[in-house]
């Protein structure tokens, strides 16, 4: 580390219910870099697995690691944008939770960064290896590099878990696009990074075991070209010109090994259609996300307003309903009071008739059965 201790380069492992022995495996290789000072970035995009989340709490107490956690599963992209945020290295080295890395990456990626400033961003070659960790002798179709030759920037050539690139510039075009889970958030940042001139070199050099398994998010399907097909319509029909028919051919047969299919083939079914076709299917595509993006919007923002005026509503209808208790309750105890006083006077008024009856009835007792008749009372018969 510097003298400020800001590390070199900064590893960064998004990882979601890994299988524990694998991860185990891929950290171990990460810490045997030799020659070169570094940090690891682990962003727990989500797990539930106990195995994995076992192994992050072990992993915490080593002080090369911090652990960051995800509440909910965010996907690839999400999880790597947090990553490079927290991370003090000026170059991000890309690995994965089930890869290996090969002993020297970090101090070879790091090394050839320095002496070329003008690269932004490096990737590597891989060699796959199955769940038992046994290589597979697959041989893959790797484009001689040129300079000069546009389509080399894209497709399998640039293995994501090899990846080395400078922070801040991936930062400067908004890092990686949050896609939904097993989408090409890479490829999708090569080429918005190529768009706006940034230069990346292919170094053919293996630099990470590539583990191969039933589980894994990238795994080869007939889905990819649905996936590289649309990123495809969004960036380039816009912005390469269609007579550039090498770009384009070199970018599919470079993307897409899937299950059998040849990359010519690929690339006969994705341009049997017009360059020119494709525009127009973009154009309209692009339509359509805008207007679906505005109508959810639309049905988010009436959600929320009807859900405001009914928590209104209910909160005045609620305050109404107290008010009129307390209301009801007041007068309801007042009339009571009122009552009560009445009901006293009453008996008060009685009792003091009683009294002033009492002493006209000794004072003068003509005088008293007088009054007592005005007052409604039967007259007793004077003796």
């Amino acid at each position: 580390m510097d003298k400020l201790g800001i590390p070199e380069v900064s590893v960064v492992i998004p990882v979601y219910n890994t299988n524990s022995k694998w991860f185990k495996k891929s950290i171990d290789s990460v810490l045997s870099q030799k020659d070169i000072t570094f940090e690891i970035i682990i962003v727990n995009d989500g797990s539930t697995k106990k195995s994995t989340l076992l192994l992050l709490n072990n992993l915490r107490r080593n002080p090369k690691i911090r652990v960051l956690t995800n509440q909910n599963n965010m996907g690839v992209g999400y999880s790597l944008n947090r990553g490079i945020l927290a991370a003090r290295g000026k170059l991000i080295a890309r690995h994965d939770a089930d890869d290996m890395m090969f002993p020297d990456r970090l101090r070879e990626q790091v090394e050839y960064m320095k002496k070329n400033p003008q690269i932004g961003v490096i990737s590597g070659l891989r060699k796959k290896i199955d769940e038992h960790g046994r290589e597979i002798n697959v041989k893959e179709t790797i484009l001689p590099f040129d300079e000069n030759m546009k389509s080399n920037c894209f497709g399998v050539g640039i293995v994501h878990p090899t990846v080395c690139f400078r922070k801040d510039l991936v930062l400067k075009f908004l890092g990686y696009h949050c896609m939904k889970r097993g989408g090409p958030e890479d490829l999708e940042l090569w080429c918005r990074l190529y768009l706006k001139g940034v230069k990346i070199k292919i170094i053919e050099k293996p630099w990470v075991y590539y583990r191969v398994s039933s589980t894994q998010i990238s795994q080869d399907s007939k889905l990819e070209l649905i996936k590289y097909s649309k990123i495809f319509k969004r960036y380039y029909m816009t912005k390469i010109k269609s007579k550039n028919k090498f770009l384009i051919e070199e970018l599919f047969f470079s993307g897409f090994t899937a299950n059998g299919i040849s990359n010519r083939n690929i690339f006969e079914i994705v341009f049997s259609t017009k360059v020119k076709l494709l525009s127009v299917a973009y154009f309209f595509y692009s339509l359509y996300e805008r207007t679906t993006r505005f109508i959810n919007l639309a049905v988010k923002k009436l959600h929320s307003i009807k859900s405001y005026v009914k928590s209104k509503l209910y909160s005045i209808k609620s305050y109404v309903k107290s008010k009129l208790y307390s209301i009801k309750s007041y007068v309801k105890s007042k009339l009571y009071s009122i009552k009560s006083y009445v009901k006293s006077m009453y008996w008060k008024t009685l009792y003091l008739i009683g009294l002033v009856g009492q002493l006209i009835r000794r004072k003068s007792p003509k005088s008293y059965y007088l009054l007592k008749s005005l007052i409604g009372g039967s007259a007793e018969k004077q003796k």
